[in-house]
């Protein structure tokens, strides 16, 4: 999985299962991380879900993680500000491990 930098933070892709039994990061797949919700993809329930979960795995206020593209379909590309690759995936790696 490719995670970009950027002059503010970093993209990258995430493949998103909406009405899942609970909010979790599933794991890491050859593009994207697969993440699942528990609310609906109605009225951007779910994006608001992920964004959420996206801050609280990375440690980052909400304000700082934005969906760049798809935000009606299940792969997003989503910009984080403020945090580098390395940071990235050492929150990664603790969520995954801990």
């Amino acid at each position: 999985m490719e995670v970009k930098k950027t002059d503010s933070g970093i993209i990258f892709s995430v493949k998103l299962r909406p009405r899942a039994s609970r909010d979790r990061l599933v794991g890491v797949e050859n593009d994207f991380l697969r993440m699942e919700v528990s609310a609906a993809p109605v009225g951007g329930k779910a994006n608001r879900s992920l964004v959420r979960l996206i801050g609280q795995i990375l440690k980052v206020p909400r304000h700082a993680v934005t969906i760049r593209r798809g935000e009606k379909q299940p792969l997003k590309l989503i910009a984080v500000s403020g945090l580098s690759p390395e940071d990235f995936w050492r929150k990664i790696d603790e969520q995954s491990n801990g």
